[in-house]
């Protein structure tokens, strides 16, 4: 009798100390807060789970140190990533176990990340200048003009006015280049119809006796002006910029120093300009032009 009492005893206490230390050892996948770990792919973020903790919060960041996403959780050990990167890169991952508001532990991994670009979602055009759409992770941009290379620029623009300077139809191709993270994206292309503009005026002059200085020109019966444009330039100042159906121009008021002038003549058909016709006189007190 006393023999089995012991032995009730004894089992007893052993089974005691199994179920203390089955209370005091994580489940699986669980850990303490020192043992806390974080494993990442491009693809999904896996942690180790804290029995205190209620809520955990993922951070990632750039190369540059800038947060591009975040998200919290309560419960969750995984979460999948497929929108946290907004292009290729390395970035750093960061999860941070909280106990209601109290910070328990957090844990960081790096990933890398590839992936290729999209192309721009728009290209347009104005006064020559092409404009497009930014796109995130783009180190810089390939234009292509109707099949021949432009350049490379990075910014999303380019000052086409000298190729579109003819007229014509245009067909623009523009590719974002990215790098050993980025793969470059196709090509967006959109076609510009641009009106071809008119030649300039003909046999234009400008004389300056005494005290008068007139410009005056001949229109091109077959180009059709609708108006023209002129400019008179002293010492890089523009000193008028004005617009005229006739064909001259009474330039004697804004002539009155002693010097060299350049005026710049356009004709103007349907808002469109001609090149430009520039012509250089001197103006001497006492003198005519040279």
């Amino acid at each position: 009798m006393e023999a089995s009492l012991k032995r009730a005893v004894m089992l007893f206490l052993l089974l005691a100390l199994l179920s203390a230390a089955a209370l005091a050892a994580p489940a699986a996948g669980t850990a303490r807060a020192d043992d806390f770990a974080l494993d990442a792919t491009a693809e999904v973020a896996v942690w180790s789970a804290i029995p205190e903790a209620t809520d955990y919060v993922l951070s990632v960041k750039d190369e540059d140190g800038k947060e591009v996403f975040s998200a919290k959780t309560r419960g969750m050990t995984r979460f999948p990533l497929a929108e946290a990167f907004p292009c290729g890169g390395e970035y750093t991952l960061t999860v941070t176990a909280f106990s209601d508001l109290s910070p328990l532990s957090s844990a960081s991994a790096v990933v890398s990340v590839f992936s290729s670009l999209s192309p721009p979602s728009f290209a347009d055009l104005s006064e020559g200048v092409l404009t497009w759409s930014a796109v995130t992770g783009a180190k810089s941009y390939s234009l292509v003009v109707n099949g021949i290379p432009v350049g490379e620029y990075t910014l999303p623009s380019a000052d086409l006015s000298r190729e579109f300077s003819a007229g014509g139809v245009f067909t623009v191709s523009v590719t974002a280049l990215g790098d050993s993270y980025n793969t470059d994206s196709e090509a967006f292309i959109r076609t510009f119809t641009l009106p071809v503009p008119p030649l300039p005026p003909e046999d234009a002059r400008v004389s300056v006796t005494g005290g008068i200085c007139l410009a005056s020109w001949i229109s091109r019966e077959d180009e059709n002006a609708d108006a023209f444009v002129y400019e008179l330039i002293f010492e890089d100042e523009v000193l008028v910029s004005a617009q005229t159906t006739l064909n001259y121009a009474d330039l004697s008021a804004l002539v009155s120093k002693d010097g060299e002038y350049l005026f710049v003549l356009y004709a103007l058909r349907d808002g469109v300009r001609s090149a430009p016709l520039e012509i250089s006189f001197s103006k001497t007190t006492g003198g005519d032009a040279a």
